[in-house]
């Protein structure tokens, strides 16, 4: 999971944390993913994310894809 160069890195007090990584094993560029208390999972694989546009809110994760804004839970 998240294999490949970290790029950004978003933690909350409670352990919760979201990446994005530039991957080696897709050709589609970069996933997002996050890890919090419902278990890890994969929000985003694209080559149109842009890598250092991870930021947290809160509970609100929020990156950009393709030129619009994406979010999630971080729980």
């Amino acid at each position: 999971m998240g294999v490949g160069r970290t790029l950004t890195i978003v933690a909350k007090s409670d352990g919760a944390v979201a990446w994005i990584v530039e991957s080696r094993t897709y050709e589609d560029g970069y996933q997002v993913h996050a890890v919090d208390r419902t278990g890890s999972r994969l929000l985003a694989v694209c080559s149109d994310i842009e890598p250092h546009s991870l930021a947290l809110a809160g509970s609100i994760l929020r990156w950009t894809q393709g030129g619009k804004p994406m979010s999630a839970s971080l729980n």
